[in-house]
């Protein structure tokens, strides 16, 4: 599950609360590990024979839920209702309002909206007075002129071609990727300086750093850690947690590059880029 959708489930669950429990045995998380990382606490505790029994029961209850195509085909069919009844309320809705509201009351973003919306949906048109039309995103004029001025600027180099779809997500309007006028501007300024690929540039120097969510990384962790935290260093809990952090990442001679090329075909399938 990505992180865009562990926060759509978090949203659900604060929402709608917790409807089904997490299963743990006294090995650990039989079901339910996304539940519990999106902040569900309801468990169903278990006891098993052993460890085999654990894994086992594992991945019976995973055979036994729905595979890829049948979540996704789920999901398509749950966004035709939802959108069937909208348009019936309000017959003049428009593309971009239909993709918001059914976000809203699905409590997901509008780019999960976008991956499963069916095709008939898309077919949906309706043709509004220029008087009505929504406002333009005060940051999109920006957006179109980085895209130009980064074409421009990869003429001639190895990369261009296969950058252009790169560009088109990381500069796009729509739950955009870079947040702020601040943002745009920075990475223009990275890319010309730099002269290395716009995509390495935004995983590294905004991605890594930031996130999807411009939050960056907020693991959620039992009080009590922060107290174990306290005891193991005399610094600041989140300072003796980051020493921790790095200590083993550096033991286990990972590096930023090798996170950069992870987060690099994350992306690719994410965004539909292969």
């Amino acid at each position: 599950m990505s992180e865009e959708e562990t926060l759509d489930l978090k949203a659900s669950i604060e929402k709608y609360g917790q409807f089904y429990p997490i299963v743990r045995s006294q090995f650990g998380i039989v079901d339910g590990k996304h539940r519990e990382l999106a902040g569900g606490r309801e468990y169903k505790d278990i006891v098993v024979k052993d460890l085999i029994d654990h894994w086992a029961l594992r991945l019976h209850l995973n055979l036994k839920g729905k595979t890829g195509s049948e979540q996704a085909e789920d999901n398509r069919k749950c966004i035709l209702e939802i959108a069937k009844a909208l348009k019936s309320r309000n017959p003049n809705i428009t593309q971009a309002e239909l993709k918001r509201e059914i976000a809203s009351a699905a409590l997901i973003s509008e780019r999960t909206v976008e991956r499963y919306m069916p095709e008939e949906v898309k077919k949906w048109t309706v043709h509004r007075r220029a008087e009505h039309a929504e406002p333009e995103d005060p940051t999109s004029k920006l957006r179109k002129q980085t895209y130009s001025a980064l074409l421009q600027r990869m003429l001639g180099e190895p990369y261009a071609q296969e950058e252009k779809p790169w560009l088109k997500e990381i500069l796009r309007d729509q739950e955009p990727p870079l947040r702020t006028r601040d943002d745009v501007n920075r990475f223009l300024k990275t890319c010309i300086l730099s002269k290395e690929a716009p995509s390495t540039v935004y995983i590294r120097d905004f991605y890594m750093m930031q996130g999807p969510t411009g939050l960056g990384w907020r693991p959620q962790l039992p009080y009590w850690f922060k107290y174990a935290l306290r005891m193991i260093g005399n610094d600041e809990p989140e300072v003796v947690l980051y020493e921790l952090v790095n200590r083993a990442i550096t033991e286990a001679k990972i590096t930023l590059q090798d996170c950069i090329a992870k987060a690099k075909e994350e992306l690719l399938e994410k965004w539909n880029l292969k």
